[in-house]
């Protein structure tokens, strides 16, 4: 039983994701949580990489600066989200942006342009007396 729990707990820790970050990684618009050398912890986005400093916005003050590589003892990916400016971004006003309406008025919107391009192609056939159902050419037309 305990090799069975220890094979299961190897297994999960294998699917965790590592939150640090190596210097060669960090990217332009990354929230990222900075643990400085001088002890300082900062969260915030990173604006843009200039050789070896990266140009950040303070989550705390708000503040743009440039820290040297070399003062950066660890970087972790944050959960927070911030915007240009340093901002805490709320889950609340995530949730508001994200969703699914989008997708269903692009489908029930191409579904419609679709059937009705099919009944267009469709109904001169059917005009023409060779007899196939115009509805059909707009149900393929539809998918």
């Amino acid at each position: 039983m305990k090799k069975l729990f220890l094979i299961g707990m190897l297994l999960l820790s294998g699917c965790a994701g590592n939150r640090m970050i190596t210097p060669t990684e960090i990217k332009a618009n990354q929230e990222v949580k900075l643990y400085l050398k001088d002890g300082k912890i900062d969260e915030g986005l990173v604006l843009e990489r200039q050789g070896e400093d990266i140009v950040f916005v303070s989550g705390t003050d708000q503040k743009v600066t440039a820290i040297p590589m070399s003062n950066i003892r660890r970087l972790e990916k944050s959960q927070k989200h911030f915007d240009y400016e340093g901002h805490l971004i709320s889950e609340a006003e995530i949730k508001k942006y994200r969703g699914n309406k989008n997708t269903w008025s692009y489908a029930i919107g191409g579904g419609v342009i679709g059937g009705a391009a099919g009944l267009a192609a469709g109904l001169p056939i059917w005009l023409a007396n060779d007899n196939p159902p115009p509805l059909f050419s707009a149900g393929i037309g539809f998918i």
